[in-house]
C-alpha cells in the first residue's frame, strides 16, 4: 500500500462500510496541540488506519502511529528524541450513551456529524502516547 498525505475530513461511516484501509503520513507541523508539547515540529508521523465492522457489529477504527518526538530532557533541558509507536482501537458511536455500551477494550470515537478530522484523531493518540517525563540515557546530559 502506498503512503500518501492523510486526508483531513472523511466520512468514517462510509469508510467502515467499505472496509477501507489508509496508510499515510502527516507532517508533525500540522498538529499544533501536539507540537506545543515538543521541542520542535520537525518530522512526520506514519499512520495506518483500518475501518471495519467487527464480530459484535461494532463500527471500528483501529490504527497504528509511528514517529520520533523531540521532547525536552528533564535533567538538562535539552531536546531528546523519543521514539513513539502506538496502536489504538476505537469504537465509532453517535453519542455518549452508546459510548458507555462499548466493551472496555475500546475507546469511543464519538461521531455526531458525517465528517471527522483524521489528523485530530491521530493528534489525540499522539498526545496520549507521549511519555510523562523524558530523559537522555544516563551520562549523556
Amino acid at each position: 500500500m502506498s503512503t500518501e498525505p492523510l486526508p483531513n475530513q472523511v466520512d468514517v461511516r462510509k469508510l467502515v462500510l467499505k472496509g477501507a484501509e489508509i496508510s499515510a503520513e502527516i507532517p508533525v507541523s500540522r498538529l499544533s496541540r501536539y507540537t506545543d508539547l515538543l521541542a520542535d515540529s520537525e518530522g512526520v508521523v506514519a499512520v495506518s488506519l483500518q475501518f471495519y465492522i467487527d464480530e459484535q457489529k461494532i463500527q471500528r477504527l483501529d490504527g497504528a502511529i509511528e514517529t520520533t518526538a523531540s521532547v525536552i530532557c528533564q535533567r538538562c533541558l535539552e531536546p531528546v528524541p523519543v521514539p513513539i509507536a502506538a496502536t489504538f482501537e476505537l469504537g465509532i458511536v453517535p453519542d455518549d450513551e452508546k459510548a458507555k455500551q462499548l466493551p472496555r477494550s475500546l475507546d469511543p470515537l464519538i461521531v455526531a456529524e458525517e465528517s471527522v478530522s483524521l489528523p485530530a484523531v491521530v493528534e489525540e493518540e499522539l498526545i496520549l502516547s507521549l511519555p510523562f517525563v523524558s530523559y537522555h540515557p544516563e551520562g549523556e546530559c
